[in-house]
């Protein structure tokens, strides 16, 4: 679901900033298939969390807004581009301590 939903937008690029383990990062998709791998816990899973909850403004693993956001920061953004740096989707996830 997460490859039709990317591609119909033609989105290529995330940029993740303060989104859960990630401070900043920018994430450049190639055309076709693109593979994920590493050691568990490094935020393979944050990366498709970001794409789906960007195209369909919820996330499968938390309901809570604050679950997305660094543990040291008080926000978080999701950018997602296509190649040319338009048609960008944009969300901000924000939690203050009162």
């Amino acid at each position: 679901m997460i490859h039709l939903l990317f591609n119909k937008h033609d989105y290529k690029i995330i940029e993740l900033l303060n989104y859960r383990n990630y401070i900043n990062e920018n994430i450049i998709f190639d055309k076709g298939i693109n593979i994920l791998y590493g050691d568990n816990a490094q935020g393979k899973t944050n990366i498709l969390e970001a794409i789906y909850l960007s195209i369909t403004s919820k996330s499968h693993r938390s309901s809570n807004d604050k679950e997305l956001i660094n543990f040291s920061k008080d926000e978080s953004h999701i950018k997602l581009y296509n190649r040319e740096k338009r048609n960008r989707k944009s969300y901000r996830y924000t939690h203050k301590e009162e």
